[in-house]
């Protein structure tokens, strides 16, 4: 059948209950930045709880073809939150490289009620050049990446640049570094965190320290490994090229390895040379548990385990100073030999902290009567610092050899009372000086000089004693053949007085120009060497008395030199 008519509509049932209100989005607030960058955010809202993450780019400067040229590093992001107990938002500062909470510029956090207000601060010029984060100041010093170290030359030149002290340090602990790029200047400290450079075939640095400032450069706990140093024609070293001001040389560590340079130059393990760049002021060098174990190859007198030679006269530093403490824990274990004959086949005597040469220049005085140079090294019995670095050479090179403790016990006077200005003895007698506790032998060496105002011609001769003579229970070491001598040279005789003896000598006996010696009683008598200028007519060229010591060198079972002391027994007539 049919359809039939629709019925009439329903009536509406009752409304359902209102449902839950849903969670409300907070949006975030980014600032300007400080510096070329900006901040991206993940999302433009997000509930309470949910993650969000906040980008931050560095702006970067390019040429039309895509060249890179400068870049800005991020360095930190300050992030504000609103307190229901204060109207005064807190604040967090997250730092680039150090903050767990920043992953490759990102940082990430659970967005909170009211959300965040995001501040981001960038350095311009720093970017691209293999660092992470921080900004150069102590508490946060710029961090560089391991992996891209050989650009981190670029930013310690771009600080250097202005004269701006900056600190670095690699980002991640006890990382290898197996490519260095040499930096021309380290002005700052740079802590290597435990790294271990490889590779290496030039200096880390050409100049270290500053002589515009007194503050002191610092380059702490680094390895370079097995380098292979050989600049060839110039100075050789594994840190730096030579020295611009203070420096710190702290936990540094010169593993194995070779720094070769030719005949005409010198080099040093840390320093390859003093060059006129110091400060016309006091220059510190300190080793603190710093170590070298390269073999150093050169011409004598002009390599050493720590730093190589002098290479200026200071007449442009009139006032430079050069001080250098060696520090507990620090020591050479080196090899050292001496360029002879186109090969290195002589090996070289200890030079522990600096090459022979310097010994030319220890004698330098400045107008308020400081020594142009001093070194200290640590006493491995007391970690003291024992002064031991002067104008007589052999007392430093013992002091470094084997890095042993080393006593000087200073010079006596063979005069009346006992003092430099007073009158000198002039009967003749055998020498002996108190036996140091430990020592078996002591060898007295017996220098005398004389000059023409123009040359100065020096004598040794010495005497090893290997036991020694009990008076009134102490224990001394006598020497019968080095005494206190008249002193005579060519015909010419003097006492220890400085008087020229006219009557009672001995007839001459030596051939002039022979260069040889002769004791005869109470005279020790010389013939100069023909080189000589005034030679055999040593008498015509008013010639003169300069000096004469017996030094004193005490040695325990080992060979080991314990202590020196000096005996001044003649007045010089110059």
């Amino acid at each position: 059948g049919e359809t039939g008519p629709k019925g009439d509509k329903g009536d509406t049932g009752a409304t359902g209950a209102t449902g839950a209100t849903g969670a409300t989005a907070w949006s975030n607030t980014i600032l300007p930045s400080e510096g070329d960058g900006s901040v991206i955010p993940s999302v433009g809202s997000a509930v309470v709880g949910d993650d969000i993450s906040f980008k931050m780019v560095p702006t970067v400067t390019t040429t039309t073809d895509g060249v890179y040229l400068a870049s800005s590093l991020f360095t930190h992001v300050d992030v504000y939150t609103k307190s229901a107990d204060s109207a005064t938002p807190t604040v967090t500062t997250y730092w680039n490289g150090t903050s767990k909470e920043i992953v490759d510029n990102v940082l990430t956090l659970k967005q909170v009620e009211g959300g965040y207000v995001i501040k981001a601060y960038f350095q311009d010029g720093m970017g691209g050049m293999g660092l992470i984060g921080g900004n150069g100041t102590e508490e946060h010093p710029y961090l560089i990446d391991a992996k891209q170290a050989s650009l981190a030359s670029r930013a310690l030149e771009a600080t250097n640049s202005n004269n701006d002290y900056a600190y670095f340090k690699v980002a991640e602990p006890n990382q290898t570094i197996s490519k260095w790029t040499t930096a021309t200047y380290l002005f700052g400290s740079l802590d290597f965190n435990g790294a271990t450079i490889e590779n290496m075939k030039n200096y880390l640095f050409g100049y270290i320290g500053n002589q515009y400032s007194d503050k002191p450069t610092v380059l702490s706990n680094v390895t370079i490994k097995n380098p292979q140093i050989n600049p060839s024609s110039v100075f050789g070293g594994a840190v730096a090229f030579t020295l611009h001001g203070d420096v710190d040389f702290n936990n540094v560590h010169v593993d194995g390895g070779s720094i070769i340079t030719n005949s005409g130059n010198g080099a040093g393990s840390f320093l390859a040379m003093i060059g006129s760049d110091v400060k016309d002021d006091v220059n510190t060098i300190n080793f603190i548990n710093s170590t070298s174990s390269a073999d150093i190859y050169g011409s004598s007198g002009t390599i050493a385990g720590f730093v190589g030679p002098v290479r200026t006269d200071f007449k442009s530093k009139p006032n430079a100073r050069i001080v250098i403490n060696v520090k507990e824990g620090s020591e050479y274990t080196g090899t050292e030999r001496i360029y002879n004959d186109s090969n290195y086949n002589g090996l070289a005597s200890t030079a522990y902290v600096m090459p022979r040469d310097w010994a030319n220049i220890l004698s330098q005085k400045l107008s308020d009567g400081s020594s142009r140079f001093e070194a200290n090294v640590a006493d491995a019995s007391t970690n003291k610092l024992l002064k031991v670095f002067d104008n007589s050479y052999y007392k430093t090179e013992y002091s470094y050899n084997n890095f042993i403790p080393f006593t000087d016990h200073g010079t006596t006077y063979n005069t009346a009372d006992g003092s430099e200005n007073g009158t000198y003895k002039t009967d003749v007698s055998s020498v002996k000086v108190k036996a140091d506790e430990g020592a078996t032998q002591a060898k007295f060496t017996l220098s005398i000089g004389f000059t023409d105002k123009n040359y100065i011609q020096a004598w040794n001769q010495s005497d090893l004693i290997t036991s020694t003579t009990a008076e009134d229970g102490v224990n001394y070491f006598v020497s019968s053949a080095i005494k206190n001598y008249k002193i005579g040279c060519n015909g010419l005789f003097w006492d220890q007085t400085g008087t020229k003896i006219t009557t009672g000598t001995p007839k001459w006996t030596l051939a002039a120009g022979s260069g040889t010696w002769k004791q005869e009683g109470d005279f020790l008598m010389f013939a100069t060497g023909s080189n000589l200028s005034w030679g055999a007519d040593f008498t015509k060229n008013n010639p003169g008395f300069k000096s004469a010591t017996i030094t004193v060198t005490q040695y325990d079972a080992d060979n080991n030199p314990l202590s020196t002391q000096a005996i001044s027994f003649a007045h010089s007539t110059y």
